[in-house]
């Protein structure tokens, strides 16, 4: 897993975020991202766009990092959610935090209340963080590639889950 510097010297060689990071969303061994306000419903089938989201108790809903990443072939990354909104009950991805090499897009969170308060988001907030991990070796089939079928090369906005079969 990459470190404070490491971080930055490879967002500075214009690696990972091809528009940069502010120098205060870089932590310890992990840079953070922050809200969208592309939002889409799963249950009813609807795109939108909003500054400010109220997640009821049990609501879910899926939201995008402002952040576009492009994952270089020798770098794999995991998403996770900030602790201070965790420890409200919000969950910012269900199992999908993994982002392979090859990757380019934003990113799609999968917002969950697990408390029985309403969580108030907003647009620019700091929702999540990454932590980048360097590969053993540059992988010679990287996400987007035709033979791997990947559904969400280049995304942009909330995605809905693509057709699987």
């Amino acid at each position: 897993m990459l470190s404070y510097q490491d971080l930055k010297r490879v967002v500075d060689d214009g690696l990972l975020f091809p528009h940069g990071i502010r120098e205060e969303m870089f932590q310890p061994a992990s840079i953070d991202l922050t809200l969208s306000d592309s939002f889409y419903d799963p249950h009813s089938g609807q795109s939108y766009r909003d500054v400010a989201l109220t997640l009821e108790p049990d609501d879910f809903t899926l939201g995008c990092t402002v952040e576009r990443i492009h994952v270089p072939r020798s770098y794999a990354v995991q998403v996770n959610g900030k602790s201070s909104l965790a420890r409200q009950g919000l969950l910012v991805h269900a199992t999908a935090g993994f982002v392979d090499p090859g990757f380019e897009g934003q990113i799609t969170l999968e917002l969950k209340n697990l408390s029985k308060d309403p969580i108030v988001l907003l647009t620019g907030m700091r929702i999540a963080q990454v932590h980048v991990f360097a590969l053993s070796s540059a992988t010679l089939v990287a996400y987007g590639n035709p033979k791997l079928g990947s559904h969400y090369q280049g995304q942009s906005g909330a995605q809905p889950a693509a057709d699987l079969w």
